[in-house]
């Protein structure tokens, strides 16, 4: 069937809809077995990373206050991972919204 299509239209190839398909249908399954598995080298020991970051946070006054918040604050710790894992589990960006 053609199809006219638009300016930034896409059209995707069988294996690019496969993959779409896998990952909407089962996300977790679908890192597991194509992202996870990348990341293995070839003797199966794991290749870890060093990431560093810097956060330039200039409304926190009380560095300890909001270090010890981040980590005891249950709510926190819930928005953070609705922002990362949520996400990675296929619920929507904005259900960090939600928690209260």
């Amino acid at each position: 069937m053609l199809e006219r299509l638009g300016a930034g239209d896409m059209v995707l190839n069988n294996t690019m809809r496969n993959n779409l398909w896998d990952f909407v249908s089962d996300p977790s399954k679908y890192l597991k077995e194509n992202v996870i598995s990348n990341i293995e080298t070839s003797s199966g020991k794991s290749i870890v990373n060093n990431i560093q970051m810097d956060f330039n946070l200039p409304n926190v006054t009380n560095s300890e206050q909001f270090l010890y918040e981040l980590k005891n604050n249950p709510k926190v710790e819930q928005v953070i991972q609705e922002m990362t894992l949520g996400q990675v589990n296929g619920r929507g960006k904005l259900r960090k919204y939600t928690i209260s």
